[in-house]
């Protein structure tokens, strides 16, 4: 009985150290729910805009990801940041989560209908910026206004 109390001490004494070490930090699973993206966009950029200002601001983000000239998905769009510069203005500041505001429904319906609604004309045109001031540059081309922001494309 001494040999195995001794046994498994040494054991405990010998393995502990192993054992208490600490593991390296999981990598989280990220789960990118485009909608989500979108709807969140649609609510921070344009949440007071009736539904046409609204929908404007998600095709944006549909013509972005169909042209091939910006990341490949809603999400990597929403949040690009180039240096200290976002491309939607309020990934820069503090926000409020989507799902916190009362018309949470309709932001995502908004975000779902333009991300996969195949028959759904768009308000733009093809814009592939807006900004909420009129402003001129020989990089963009004015297309529209919608409700209080200003649409443009690419020039060439």
């Amino acid at each position: 009985m001494k040999k195995l109390l001794l046994s498994l001490a040494l054991i405990t004494a010998v393995s502990y150290p192993v054992l208490a070490k600490e593991q390296p930090p999981k990598i989280p699973y990220y789960v990118e729910d485009p909608s989500e993206c979108v709807a969140q966009a649609i609510k921070n950029e344009a949440g007071g805009e009736d539904y046409m200002g609204q929908v404007a601001i998600a095709w944006v983000i549909r013509n972005r990801l169909q042209s091939g000239k910006f990341p490949n998905s809603p999400c990597k769009i929403v949040y690009e940041r180039h240096g200290i510069d976002c491309q939607f203005t309020f990934i820069c500041f503090p926000f409020k989560p989507v799902d916190q505001d009362k018309n949470r429904g309709d932001f995502y319906s908004i975000a779902m209908m333009v991300l996969y609604s195949t028959y759904m004309v768009d308000p733009t045109d093809g814009a592939l910026y807006f900004n909420n001031k009129p402003f001129k540059n020989k990089q963009f081309k004015f297309i529209k206004k919608i409700g209080h922001h200003w649409f443009y494309t690419d020039a060439n």
